[in-house]
């Protein structure tokens, strides 16, 4: 039999580390092709200490370069854990030259912790593990940031600071206020945000704050002026710190470029947890690991029970968790220490759960968080990101007319065109688990849906696109048959006036013959026929310039319809 739950606030979180995910879209108003604004993008963060190691390295880059560090087993595992085509995607293992790949990998190393305070009462100390910057040739850049090791400092009324233990209450708490990129709202009267730090900055390797990072949520101001005057989304100083020298898009000020946010306020996460006993936790807090939600009462979830019925089918994946040991003698305790791992998921956020005293949890598992379902994340929050920004495109794309809608329309279909050949994976790993993992975590994004409605509306806006053209078609055709009509015509017309000079060349020789106003000598009249020849040869020729005038002007605006849609279809 298994034990009763426990409250949140009784079991000891011993390991603890999460993964932010900043999704980001590049705006660049200049109309740069993609290597160029990669190129941009990489020179303007490498001005704030990030760093992009194959830089210098050319065509003899190392296809790990994408790695974080290339050091032990658990990334040969991670590369052989996917196909070929996403290790092509991640590595650039298909020998492609490092500035021609679609995916950059940039890296800072002057952040060495952050430090937030979430009340009056409690400040967490976290060590910082990596922040990325990964920069995809389709203009979306992500940013991520590892922290881990969290340390709680309690402060007490007479301010004194004391460590005490970190519990899953305060995972819970940590892990849904880490990931808000800003305040969805302030309390009424007290003007404390909502479910947000009050404080956040990042701390350099000697403990200080570094300059511009500060963030003081407490201050409206810094976050409603761009709402208010732009209505556009604000971001936290701390985050925004980390993509200087780019400033968050503004739309009538930003003339250069600058980065403009997918999401909401609540960055896509991922979180490992690792208690004595997973099996303790109750059905409501962990819920609430799988939404990212903050502490509350365990005994109860977040949500009513009629929305929580059979939650676990479609955010738990249970293959090696079950909530009661299996019954039997010590053959079936290896098993029993095995069912002790459970995957959690709600699209925006990852989590898995396991035994501090299991080693393959804290030692395998935790690398395959760090690198395999890190990679997997990464993937599945580019793919909507991606999704995102080519609706955002052809929304504005529909501001156009004329001749710059149907342009625009048909670079967006392009640029879809290679994301649905190239980066659009159904699945991403050679391994069973692995493929039903990122199934399961795209289908709780949603993107398969998602990917459906933008791609039809691509098509839908393509297919009003090649309407106009065939109407312009037409009535190229009907320009061209009434032309060819009237050109037609004056043939005739010119035919029949070169027969009727002829005529009257005739006739007006009759009667200066009759009259012997002409001369009567053969060899004059000689002369007579020779100038009507030369009559007959002015008219004559005059109906076969005609024709090939009518031939000419056809064949050229044939010509030209037809380079005038080639261009537009290129």
């Amino acid at each position: 039999m298994s034990q009763p739950a426990s409250p949140a606030t009784e079991i000891p979180v011993e390991l603890f580390r999460q993964i932010l995910i900043w999704p980001l879209l590049i705006h660049a108003p200049h109309g740069e092709s993609a290597m160029e604004l990669m190129d941009l993008v990489t020179d303007e963060l490498e001005r704030h200490s990030w760093h992009w190691n194959d830089r210098s390295a050319g065509q003899s880059a190392s296809p790990l370069k994408g790695l974080p560090w290339y050091q032990d087993d658990h990334d040969y595992s991670e590369i052989v854990y996917f196909h070929s085509y996403v290790r092509d995607f991640l590595y650039g293992g298909d020998g492609t030259p490092a500035s021609e790949r679609p995916l950059r990998v940039l890296r800072r190393t002057d952040i060495a912790s952050l430090l937030l305070k979430v009340d009056e009462g409690r400040e967490y100390r976290l060590k910082v593990e990596r922040v990325e910057a990964y920069l995809f040739d389709s203009g979306i850049l992500q940013v991520v940031v590892e922290v881990a090791a969290p340390q709680l400092v309690s402060k007490s009324p007479t301010d004194s600071e004391q460590l005490r233990p970190f519990m899953l209450s305060d995972a819970l708490d940590l892990q849904n206020v880490l990931r808000m990129a800003f305040p969805r709202r302030w309390k009424p009267k007290t003007g404390i945000p909502s479910e947000t730090p009050h404080r956040a900055c990042w701390l350099n390797s000697e403990g200080s704050e570094i300059a511009g990072s500060v963030q003081d949520f407490l201050n409206q101001e810094d976050f409603t002026r761009i709402v208010r005057e732009q209505a556009e989304l604000p971001a936290a100083k701390h985050w925004q710190y980390l993509v200087q020298p780019l400033p968050l898009f503004e739309r009538r000020v930003c003339t250069g470029l600058s980065v403009k946010q997918i999401e909401d306020q609540r960055l896509p996460s991922m979180s490992y947890i690792a208690v004595p006993d997973p099996r303790l936790i109750s059905d409501g807090d962990f819920e609430r690991i799988a939404f990212f939600d903050s502490a509350g009462q365990s005994s109860v979830g977040s949500y009513s029970d009629e929305f929580l019925v059979g939650w676990e089918k479609d955010h738990a994946y249970d293959r090696f968790w079950q909530r009661l040991p299996s019954e039997g003698g010590p053959e079936v305790a290896l098993h029993n220490q095995m069912m002790r791992t459970r995957w959690l998921c709600s699209g925006y956020g990852f989590a898995v759960v396991g035994a501090s005293g299991d080693k393959f949890f804290t030692t395998q598992i935790a690398a395959n968080f760090r690198h395999h379902y890190f990679r997997m994340g990464l993937i599945a929050h580019f793919h909507r990101a991606k999704l995102i920004s080519l609706r955002d495109q052809l929304a504005e794309a529909t501001k156009q007319v004329g001749e710059n809608f149907r342009n625009r329309v048909m670079e967006i279909q392009r640029s879809a065109t290679i994301f649905r050949a190239r980066f659009w994976f159904h699945e991403v790993s050679t391994q069973l688990q692995g493929r039903e993992i990122f199934t399961w975590w795209s289908n709780r994004l949603g993107n398969p849906s998602l990917f459906e409605h933008v791609i039809s509306d691509i098509e839908a806006a393509e297919s009003q696109v090649r309407t106009e053209f065939e109407a312009e078609e037409s009535q190229d055709i009907n320009l061209i048959t009434r032309v060819g009509g009237a050109i037609g015509i004056l043939s005739i017309v010119l035919s029949i006036v070169a027969l009727i000079i002829s005529l009257l060349a005739l006739e007006a020789i009759s009667p200066l013959k009759q009259f012997a106003i002409m001369p009567a000598n053969p060899w004059d009249w000689t002369v007579a026929n020779l100038w009507l020849g030369r009559i007959a040869s002015i008219a004559c020729p005059l109906s076969i310039v005609s024709l090939w005038i009518l031939l000419v002007v056809y064949g050229g605006l044939r010509y030209y319809k037809s380079h005038r849609r080639t261009r537009r279809l290129r």
